[in-house]
């Protein structure tokens, strides 16, 4: 960077509180497990759902689910996905990675 350039920011940013990179990781660490075979596997199928415009099944309880994938989204900061899917009725909905257990 060029040195007035250099001068030039440290004037105007003097006292503007820095990021605190320590509170993002510690937050990327308490995210969604990648190591996780579950989460990937759901993470495949949403992926492949996506691509070929199929419904999925997630059956909870004693009921079952069609979702229609429309969007999966990740937040970085918080280093989580969700699924944004409408139900076969037509509702739209949004479901956290932890939250698709039995998903097929």
């Amino acid at each position: 960077m060029p040195d007035d350039l250099h001068q030039l920011l440290a004037k105007r940013l003097h006292g503007v509180v820095p990021f605190d990179r320590s509170f993002w990781q510690r937050n990327q660490l308490s995210g969604d497990d990648l190591q996780d075979e579950r989460n990937l596997s759901c993470l495949r199928l949403i992926v492949i759902a996506l691509r070929s415009h199929q419904f999925l099944q997630l059956d909870r309880d004693d009921q079952t689910v069609m979702l229609l994938p429309v969007r999966l989204r990740y937040n970085m900061m918080t280093n989580h996905y969700r699924l944004v899917a409408q139900t076969d009725d037509g509702v739209f909905i949004r479901k956290h990675l932890h939250d698709l257990v039995g998903l097929r």
